[in-house]
């Protein structure tokens, strides 16, 4: 092996460090959301206590991401408060950071809060879930990808206490 050859192969060799490097540096720059739903009560001496729903959207990215919608249902998806539907039909709807649609800048969060007049809906030891749903690019391949929102539910489903 002679220099040549010698270079040819170091310059082989950084190209494909660089590509792999930008490959997992893209990976890790991708904008990723997780949901969570934190439950909060209010303990009045007076009165009922009152319960409240904290639903957290984070973007685990260095991106930004556009989030579409937000909402809570139950774990069997029969009950659902959707804040883009009750806006639409005049409903009461959260309080938050922000209305959907609305952008998380990398490694931000956005917080709604759901009170206790909207969480009458769900009756007393319901699971309840979080979601969000962003937009993302349009694909033509694979098909079962072609929507251009994506749903992200939390993992913990916390149980409805109820007002008591």
């Amino acid at each position: 092996m002679d220099g040549t050859d010698k270079l040819a192969l170091a310059g082989f060799l950084i190209s494909l460090f660089a590509l792999c490097w930008n490959i997992a540096l893209t990976r890790v720059r991708w904008p990723r959301i997780g949901v969570a739903v934190r439950q909060s009560v209010t303990i009045s001496f007076d009165g009922p206590h009152q319960e409240h729903y904290h639903l957290v959207v984070v973007n685990k990215g260095a991106e930004a991401v556009t989030i579409a919608n937000v909402g809570l249902q139950s774990a069997d998806a029969s009950l659902v408060l959707d804040y883009e539907s009750d806006k639409y039909r005049g409903r009461p709807v959260p309080d938050g950071d922000s209305s959907p649609p609305c952008r998380i800048e990398g490694h931000g969060c956005l917080v709604w809060v759901y009170k206790e007049d909207l969480l009458r809906k769900f009756p007393q030891g319901t699971q309840v879930i979080g979601y969000a749903d962003r937009y993302k690019s349009f694909r033509r391949w694979p098909k079962r990808q072609r929507t251009i929102v994506r749903r992200t539910n939390s993992i913990v489903p916390v149980p409805r206490a109820g007002g008591a």
